[in-house]
């Protein structure tokens, strides 16, 4: 389990995740991840979620899933709304896409975590849940998607 607050730490423990992901491949062992959100404080209804940890809780399998992202790119960016972009994940998800989420910058990789906890809500009447696995598809570049896949 991985505890976050704020853009710069969500980046952080994002990165980390990658290079464990990495660490792990030779074993054949690969990482998955589910974020939620954890709120600091009950009583603070009034800050818009900003007294609010990001809880990524990691499981560790024998790799079996392709590790590039397939299908479709969901960009998340500095300015771009978690709830709207959670959307087009979930509306993705539902029907039966493959999907991945690109963000560049700690920022875009906070809203696309945000993102992710707000689709696994709306995905939640439907029976269905997403973990997803952070990496770097461009060797040049700091590009970072978020790869999902449905549970």
């Amino acid at each position: 389990m991985m505890d976050s607050a704020g853009a710069l730490s969500v980046n952080q423990a994002m990165k980390s995740l990658f290079v464990a992901r990495q660490y792990l491949v030779d074993d054949e062992i690969d990482l998955f991840a589910q974020p939620e959100f954890e709120t600091l404080d009950p009583r603070d209804t009034a800050s818009g979620g900003l007294n609010t940890l990001v809880r990524v809780t990691l499981e560790q399998r024998t790799a079996q899933r392709p590790r590039e992202a397939k299908g479709m790119l969901v960009k998340a960016g500095p300015n771009s709304d978690p709830k709207v972009v959670a959307g087009a994940i979930a509306q993705n998800i539902r029907a039966g896409h493959h999907c991945a989420v690109s963000a560049q910058g700690a920022v875009s990789v906070y809203n696309a975590v945000r993102s992710i906890i707000f689709a696994r809500r709306y995905l939640e009447p439907d029976g269905m849940d997403i973990e997803f696995q952070p990496q770097f598809p461009y060797s040049e570049s700091n590009v970072m998607h978020m790869v999902l896949h449905p549970q």
